[in-house]
């Protein structure tokens, strides 16, 4: 009798732990299945590679796999950093490290794969040169500004300069992008159009001294000839799904379920899936990617060797000035890549060539010094300390942050991404408002101060140093 009893509470006790494991495990990063020679359920942790080929067959399923190649996108760079140097830029590029669980440096090659950690399926190879091992640091010290004009009435005599206005006018975009700010007493600053007099009176001061200038728009409407209200989202939420594959609601739904129809249909029912198809990520998709993406292209076209992207700051959101706005410059490099935005082949492909390319990085953070360092002295601005989180902290008034307009470029360009000021900053604010001239923009009367002019001549000091101390 004893032993009947005590057989009967096993059973109930397996019974029970069958129960448990097959429906209440709230570990995603396990599986449960049935040995079936023994019958009893174990855990199986999945491997970094079961993720990927699971994320893969999501990807496919969903048409959005990205099956882009990165090796022709790099093999026309003219001038490639050497492994060392390379080592010495990953921080500022990979600050938390999610993209050196993906390759392989060696002092004669690398290696990018597309699964993190596992690297069983190989993205690209590159051999690297040999012959330069410089410190970058050194590099970077070696072309520091300097208080230098060059004397010919030209100074930047046959230089191609692009210069893209951030952002984009009138009274419809500053809604859209809220790139906006007034002072509650009637007055009021579009960004959209401080950038665009600017760029415009920018590229007068440098076609002045020699250089050939191109806008990438010259009105207030954005560059881009897509049509904002019917573009079809589905495009654009594809890219977004591949470009998810490192992101942890990705990753957690990858874990819940083996390649089946039940692991896709858990897709379709979340709400970080179902928000990237939203008609409610229209603006979001027409602004910060279709319109910039047309951007970089034209300028690539253009084939540039300096590139200026012109931008105002804001410390809030909100649309009011302050006199807490910091007074201060900066300016950002290519780099800052965070753990989502190196998920598809495509993005990676912008990672590595930026990485391999020895002269824009270099030529970039050389530019990015000279000129916040001639607001420094001109306006007495600041050079900044810190910024957004997703920038990585350089020297003052330098930051690496993946934006997408220096991105996407593949001309091997020199290009600083400027945050001239804050222009929320009251005495700032003040001092931008006034009507001291006027300029055509599209048929329509604006004006612009004297403050901007100043801005302008700072800038314009900025890349004549620059292009002095290029050439030396």
């Amino acid at each position: 009798m004893h032993v009947l009893n005590r057989y009967f509470v096993f059973l109930c006790i397996f019974i029970l732990m069958i129960s448990t494991h097959a429906f209440s495990s709230t570990d995603e990063s396990l599986t449960w299945t049935i040995d079936k020679t023994t019958e009893i359920i174990k855990p199986q942790s999945i491997t970094d590679l079961e993720v990927y080929d699971r994320s893969v067959a999501v990807l496919k399923n969903f048409s959005a796999y990205d099956s882009s190649q990165s090796q022709s996108y790099i093999n026309d760079i003219a001038s490639v950093n050497s492994a060392a140097e390379i080592a010495q830029i990953l921080k500022w590029f990979d600050p938390i490290g999610q993209f050196q669980k993906m390759i392989n440096l060696s002092k004669t090659e690398i290696q990018i794969f597309k699964d993190i950690n596992s690297k069983k399926n190989i993205e690209l190879n590159f051999h690297l040169p040999q012959n330069f091992e410089t410190s970058q640091k050194q590099n970077l010290e070696n072309l520091s500004s300097a208080n230098f004009i060059m004397q010919s009435a030209q100074p930047l005599q046959g230089l191609k300069i692009a210069i893209d206005p951030g952002h984009m006018g009138g009274t419809f975009w500053d809604r859209e992008t809220g790139k906006h700010v007034n002072d509650g007493s009637g007055h009021e600053l579009s960004e959209g159009l401080l950038n665009l007099q600017t760029a415009i009176l920018l590229k007068v001061e440098l076609e002045k001294r020699g250089a050939k200038v191109m806008l990438t728009r010259d009105d207030l409407r954005p560059v881009s000839n897509v049509d904002y209200k019917t573009f079809d989202l589905n495009t654009l939420a594809k890219e977004e799904l591949s470009n998810s594959f490192h992101e942890n609601w990705f990753v957690n739904l990858i874990k819940s379920n083996s390649i089946s129809e039940t692991l896709y249909k858990s897709f379709q029912s979340s709400s970080s899936f179902k928000s990237l198809f939203s008609e409610s990520r229209r603006s979001e998709y027409f602004i910060k990617r279709i319109d910039l993406y047309a951007r970089a292209e034209m300028m690539d076209v253009f084939s540039p060797d300096l590139v200026l992207i012109i931008h105002y700051d804001t410390a809030s959101d909100k649309a009011g000035v302050s006199a807490q706005s910091p007074h201060q410059t900066k300016s950002f490099v290519f780099g800052g890549y965070e753990q989502n935005e190196m998920g598809s082949p495509n993005s990676r492909k912008y990672l590595v060539r930026h990485l391999l390319d020895k002269k824009s990085w270099q030529g970039s953070v050389h530019l990015s010094r000279s000129i916040v360092k001639s607001l420094n002295k001109n306006l007495q601005l600041n050079l900044a300390t810190s910024a957004d989180s997703g920038a990585k902290f350089i020297e003052p008034g330098i930051f690496a942050r993946n934006l997408v307009v220096p991105r996407q470029m593949k001309t091997s360009a020199a290009i600083a991404y400027l945050e001239c000021l804050f222009y929320d900053r009251e005495d700032d604010f003040q001092k931008l408002i006034q009507k001291d001239h006027d300029l055509l923009i599209g048929n329509q009367k604006t004006y612009y101060s004297d403050y901007l002019l100043k801005i302008v001549s700072s800038i314009t000091e900025g890349v004549v140093q620059y292009s002095a101390n290029a050439s030396r």
